[in-house]
């Protein structure tokens, strides 16, 4: 079992939906912002995910966009709210679409951190210049895909 699929197994607990296509996109995902270092801005989930997972899991693109979004919304309404605090950083509040808890998960499963903590900490970054900070190790990566 992969590190997506725990983190999605602990967020909605046991179940017999199938979550093998949120975590192929949480995984690549990962893999596209962190490994290729393209800036979060530059990919669409529809274009850059949503056809690779359904090629890798030998499903329709149809089919798969559907299961994505739909383990996603019922992540949103029926996940631990404890483990969205600690995956998001912050109380959920409105209506989030299923490209944001890709996003969140890709974050937390890659630095281990909450999306928004790692934002704040970003935000109080005293290391302003594009070189190694010490403040923390996610910052490297934001500055060099800003650079990119």
């Amino acid at each position: 079992m992969t590190e997506s699929e725990w983190l999605i197994l602990s967020l909605i607990g046991p179940t017999r939906k199938n979550i093998a296509p949120l975590a192929c996109a949480v995984d690549l995902l990962a893999f596209i912002l962190f490994v290729q270092n393209t800036p979060p801005d530059d990919v669409y989930i529809s274009k850059h995910i949503y056809p690779d997972v359904a090629r890798q899991l030998g499903k329709s693109l149809g089919a798969t966009a559907r299961s994505i979004e739909r383990l996603a919304n019922f992540c949103w309404a029926h996940g631990d709210p404890d483990v969205l605090l600690r995956v998001i950083g912050r109380p959920c509040s409105g209506l989030y679409t299923p490209k944001h808890i890709l996003f969140f998960l890709a974050f937390y499963r890659h630095f281990g951190i909450a999306f928004y903590h790692f934002v704040n900490t970003l935000s109080t970054c005293t290391s302003r210049a594009f070189r190694p900070c010490v403040c923390h190790p996610a910052h490297a990566w934001h500055r060099a895909s800003q650079t990119a």
